[in-house]
């Protein structure tokens, strides 16, 4: 059929917009990028507050945790974008993105980490602090090692809610793929084929996030376990 579906996409101005999307997708990887590295670190404090012996550090991580997970990200991000300049302070459009993301996201991957320090056998932490270690020192060189494994899989689909969640940005003017991609269709009327690319691009991420993934869990499973027998031997 001549007005078929896909040779209407094959023939339309799609791909004449191809260089302007791969632009708008090195937004998508620069947010992406920044919005991991600080979500993790801070959501690291978080899960280390969450399972403290001090009830005060783990009733305020509860009770950011419980915030931040019941509030919307979009509002979220309206909150430091729109409502810090009430108070003076005026950021722009991406960096208020990244820090309202790695805000909702600090939350969820606290709680990946704490479930992640929970699966291990509470004896291993007494163990190794029977041979003195601190209780720092048993969660670095002891506890985390060995719960990154069951937290890959947790922190793929952070990683993918990440790189979805930056869609959110063009409520406040970012030019990623999304906002880019509702520009394009102002000036084409043609929202099927640019949506439809655009839906392409988060899927062939998602899609490499994931075989990375699995590829990192591979490695670090053989590393750890070789690591094991090497300790076991020189015991």
């Amino acid at each position: 059929m001549k007005n078929s579906l896909m040779e209407n996409f094959l023939y339309s101005e799609a791909f004449n917009y191809l260089p302007g999307y791969l632009k708008a997708f090195s937004i998508v990887l620069e947010v992406t990028f920044a919005v991991i590295i600080v979500s993790f670190l801070w959501g690291l404090i978080i899960a280390l507050f969450k399972i403290s012996p001090v009830k005060i550090f783990s009733k305020l991580a509860e009770y950011y945790i419980t915030f931040v997970r019941g509030t919307p990200a979009l509002i979220t991000i309206f909150m430091i974008y729109f409502g810090l300049p009430q108070f003076g302070i005026t950021i722009n459009a991406l960096l208020a993105g990244i820090i309202a993301l790695s805000i909702t996201q600090s939350a969820y991957i606290a709680e990946v980490i704490r479930s992640g320090i929970n699966g291990i056998p509470h004896a291993q932490m007494e163990a190794a602090m029977d041979l003195g270690c601190t209780r720092l020192q048993s969660l670095r060189q002891v506890i985390l090692p060995q719960a990154f494994v069951s937290m890959i899989p947790a922190f793929t689909s952070e990683i993918i809610a990440i790189s979805k969640n930056t869609s959110l940005l063009s409520a406040i003017t970012v030019l990623e793929v999304t906002h880019y991609t509702q520009i394009v269709i102002a000036q084409t009327f043609k929202p099927f084929d640019f949506y439809f690319i655009l839906a392409l691009f988060y899927v062939a991420f998602s899609i490499f996030v994931m075989k990375l993934s699995k590829m990192i869990e591979h490695k670090y499973s053989d590393f750890l376990t070789d690591h094991n027998h090497q300790q076991r031997y020189a015991t």
